[in-house]
């Protein structure tokens, strides 16, 4: 039977001007302990006080949460992990253990420090504005559709797809279409025809001034393929 464990001490760190640096190294804020045996882990965190809080656990790609409440805490992974790269951070506490190099154990602390602020960002834009939608693919494509709209003949589509804004032009013989469907005043969708003089019938064919369109539907947001389904986007 398979049988590992490590120990691992406890230690403050603090960031300054982007560089971690560990508090007084020879003093322990607590122990981290990993007993391997199998596919099961068992891990053991005891801190120096009785904390709330959060533990994020990393071991290479996997990355786990764990709420503790206390100074002792004990819990048991499924998963067949690999424990010399395992890391434990309590980033509330500016606390961390870990079983690998100093650098990839300040590389997950940057990468958190990163992802707070970025949250931060969002939380101050999110005060500021309301809770808006996200339109990254269409920000990326606006200035191009800026430019097809003012090119082309503004054109009724039915609002069953939502309000928005259509537009159809010719582009190498072929007449084509462009809309912006919104949501509270939001792009949500952008929609891409082409004219279909054939009898066959598709799911998104829509009639423009008696001509029909092969149309495909993406997500403002991402960019992904939509469907119109029971007057929903999914």
């Amino acid at each position: 039977m398979e049988y590992q464990s490590f120990f691992a001490i406890l230690k403050k760190y603090e960031i300054k001007n982007n560089q971690i640096n560990i508090i007084e190294p020879h003093i322990a804020r607590g122990f981290l302990q990993v007993s391997k045996n199998g596919k099961n882990t068992i891990i053991v965190i005891k801190t120096q006080d009785k904390i709330c809080a959060v533990v994020d656990l990393f071991c290479g790609l996997y990355h786990k949460q764990i709420k503790i409440d206390g100074n002792i805490t004990n819990f048991m992974i499924n998963d067949e992990l690999d424990y010399q790269k395992m890391v434990v951070c309590i980033f509330s506490e500016k606390l961390v253990a870990g079983n690998c190099d100093i650098g990839v154990i300040k590389n997950y602390i940057i990468k958190n420090k990163n992802i707070v602020q970025e949250n931060d960002k969002n939380n101050i834009f999110e005060k500021i504005f309301g809770n808006v939608p996200i339109t990254y693919f269409y920000d990326s494509i606006k200035p191009k559709l800026s430019k097809l709209f003012a090119l082309g003949k503004k054109c009724y589509v039915s609002n069953k797809f939502g309000e928005g804004d259509w537009v159809e032009f010719e582009f190498e013989g072929v007449t084509k279409i462009v809309g912006i469907i919104y949501s509270k005043k939001f792009p949500k969708v952008v929609a891409i025809g082409s004219e279909n003089n054939r009898d066959t019938c598709y799911s998104n064919l829509i009639c423009v001034d008696g001509k029909y369109f092969d149309t495909i539907f993406l997500s403002a947001e991402d960019g992904n393929f939509l469907q119109f389904c029971d007057g929903n986007w999914c």
